[in-house]
């Protein structure tokens, strides 16, 4: 699979085994289950996606600008952690939707205390951690795999060459082979 098509096919797959597993374990078994519930779930699930559709931009210019492991790994959790926090923000926002009439955390309906909030902070935080993990183990791993096919190419076209030096050398004592015999059919 090419580099192109396989952040696509990761993206796709990662994220839909992700609703999936929040279908089954947070809407399904939920007593709200109607079809608006099932829409404002579907665009509240989306969001991470178009996150870390922009998260990919910025961890490009993060791998190849920070060096240091460390450095990296601080960065993935400061941005999985804004990223919970705007999650958890849309979803509060999209929550004012009348259409929904579901409680919000801005109109006072929904009682939610200092410490569940920063607690769906982080509940909501996990999933894009896990992607930028994994998006940084995936793409050292391809670029692992590169550069190992770019060392092997090499060292083909250095055999190559060799093996060009070589035949380049053997050429002309054939070339004085093969006058030596016609010479000696045209003396007798």
């Amino acid at each position: 699979m090419s580099r192109k098509y396989g952040f696509w096919f990761y993206q796709l797959v990662g994220w839909g085994a992700f609703i999936v597993y929040d279908f089954f374990i947070n809407v399904l078994p939920d007593e709200k289950f109607n079809l608006k519930f099932v829409i404002f779930w579907i665009i509240i699930i989306l969001f991470p996606f178009i996150l870390t559709l922009l998260l990919r931009l910025i961890y490009r210019r993060i791998y190849y600008g920070i060096s240091r492991i460390f450095l990296q790994i601080i960065t993935i959790a400061i941005a999985s952690l804004i990223c919970g926090i705007l999650w958890q923000i849309f979803q509060n926002l999209v929550t004012l939707i009348d259409y929904f009439q579901l409680p919000s955390m801005f109109n006072n309906t929904l009682n939610r205390s200092t410490y569940r909030i920063i607690i769906s902070y982080f509940l909501l935080s996990w999933p894009i951690f896990v992607w930028s993990i994994l998006y940084y183990l995936i793409k050292s791993r391809l670029e692992y795999q590169e550069e190992k096919e770019n060392a092997v190419q090499s060292h083909l076209m250095a055999k190559d060459a060799q093996l060009r030096a070589l035949r380049y050398q053997i050429n002309p004592h054939f070339l004085f082979n093969t006058l030596d015999i016609c010479r000696g059919i045209n003396v007798s």
